[in-house]
């Protein structure tokens, strides 16, 4: 039911803000496979809980598939939004942050929005 995974996105979002990235990433793995099954590539709750995902991947230390998700959440959402659109430059601006955590300094620098 969508509103049960909006509240599990909400809570992992939580968990996240709380330090509890193993916990937030349990659950928003979960989001992300039903999501992926109901809704198109660029639906905005999709977008928004991959993106969510990426950075809490990130914060757990999984650098490399947050990259993986954030370059996909990155070209989607280049290919469908406005290009100030703020959920278009979050994306990139979490990516850049994740290339620079993995030492990727120019690519960082290359996305322009830190």
């Amino acid at each position: 039911h969508p509103h049960r995974l909006t509240s599990q996105h909400v809570l992992a979002y939580a968990y996240q803000a709380d330090g509890r990235a193993k916990e937030a990433i349990e659950l928003l793995e979960h989001v992300v496979e039903v999501q992926e099954k109901t809704l198109d590539e660029g639906h905005p709750h999709r977008l928004a809980s991959q993106h969510e995902l990426a950075r809490a991947y990130q914060a757990d230390g999984r650098v490399k598939e947050a990259i993986e998700l954030l370059e996909h959440v990155v070209e989607v959402r280049d290919n469908t939004l406005d290009e100030e659109h703020p959920d278009r430059l979050t994306s990139q601006h979490v990516l850049a942050y994740a290339y620079q955590a993995d030492g990727r300094v120019k690519e960082a620098a290359a996305i322009g929005v830190l």
